[in-house]
């Protein structure tokens, strides 16, 4: 074989590093070129994948998506592929984790200045770590606050002002922490929901005055019970787990629009419940008082590594007395 081809192969290889060459160890057996054949190449490009590109190097003419340069030295240097279209913004549900994945890439010489979502529960921003916008970069967040029910629609500040729309489909109801979405729960159901809304009006019965004054409040968030049903013992204490913490649960469920709530426990009470030839189930009741939406950054394990841990803590032993399970070691220092 005496000319130049372009050839595309999977392989299964080792990559070694020989003189600044690359030397692809494959375990390919039928490949166009026999044992002890001395193979020349002008160009490698190797991709992880399933599918192969077109080849590029540094003098491949730009396109109106991507820009081709060399990192160095002409033909002698890393060839680079930066993508400078318009933003690319995609919306993946995760319905098996409670959350959507969003994935975002700038257009050319634009920013992502702020993510909003639109759903059955109202607009607000997508919740992220601190200083993660604005960015010209790429940005892949996780969502864990979209409604269960009815479509969400994901709108950007700056990089041309995307937009993007899906559902979560969800089966069953979620609850957990905003601020630290690993302290979640996923449960069968919720039922034995009530709802009070007080006002803070004030009647004054007036001596010798026929009708009475009235101060005028507005009526209060809600505030009542729930009943969260569990398959085991160890369910529900997940359950009262996520509502440990001292922060704002948010309850997300599937069949009403609207009733999905940011709250906090004033009491958590387990139990078993087993009719007769009927298997235990296990009751989480709730005495709730609605708050409005929390507004902090996310914290916990997601900004939260083993470096960290081993600049807080100089021994085993104060790690242990410091978390009590493995969970709390995961979240860090609650602040």
């Amino acid at each position: 074989m005496n000319t130049w081809i372009t050839h595309d192969r999977t392989m299964t290889s080792e990559v070694y590093m020989i003189d600044g060459y690359a030397v692809v160890v494959t375990n390919d057996s039928d490949g166009p070129w026999a044992a002890a054949d001395v193979v020349y190449f002008d160009g490698l490009q190797a991709e992880l994948g399933t599918e192969s590109g077109e080849y590029f190097d540094g003098d491949t003419l730009d396109t109106l998506e991507y820009a081709f340069n060399w990192s160095g030295t002409p033909h002698n240097s890393e060839s680079t592929m930066d993508w400078i279209g318009p933003t690319l913004f995609t919306a993946t549900p995760d319905p098996a984790n409670g959350n959507i994945l969003l994935d975002i890439t700038p257009g050319t010489s634009s920013t992502v200045d702020a993510i909003t979502r639109t759903d059955a529960n109202g607009t607000h921003p997508v919740r992220l770590l601190p200083n993660q916008l604005p960015t010209p970069s790429q940005l892949i967040v996780r969502d864990y606050e979209a409604a269960l029910t009815g479509p969400v629609t994901y709108t950007l500040t700056g990089a041309g002002g995307s937009q993007v729309t899906t559902s979560l489909g969800s089966d069953h109801p979620w609850l957990f922490v905003p601020v630290y979405p690993q302290f979640s729960a996923a449960v069968e159901s919720v039922t034995g929901y009530t709802s009070d809304r007080a006002t803070q009006t004030t009647v004054h019965q007036v001596i010798g005055r026929p009708d009475p004054l009235v101060t005028i409040g507005r009526l209060q968030t809600r505030a009542g019970t729930l009943e969260i049903w569990c398959a085991s013992h160890a369910d529900a204490l997940t359950v009262q787990n996520v509502y440990s913490l001292g922060h704002a649960v948010m309850l997300r469920q599937v069949e009403h629009a609207g009733l999905d709530m940011y709250h906090f426990a004033r009491a958590v009470t387990v139990d078993p419940f087993a009719p007769q030839g009927a298997r235990t189930r296990w009751r989480v009741a709730v005495d709730y008082v609605e708050v409005n939406r929390p507004t902090a950054d996310l914290a916990g394990s997601l900004g939260w590594n083993y470096s960290e841990l081993a600049a807080a803590h100089t021994s085993y032993f104060e790690v242990a007395f410091t978390y009590a399970d493995y969970n709390a070691l995961l979240v860090g220092p609650l602040t």
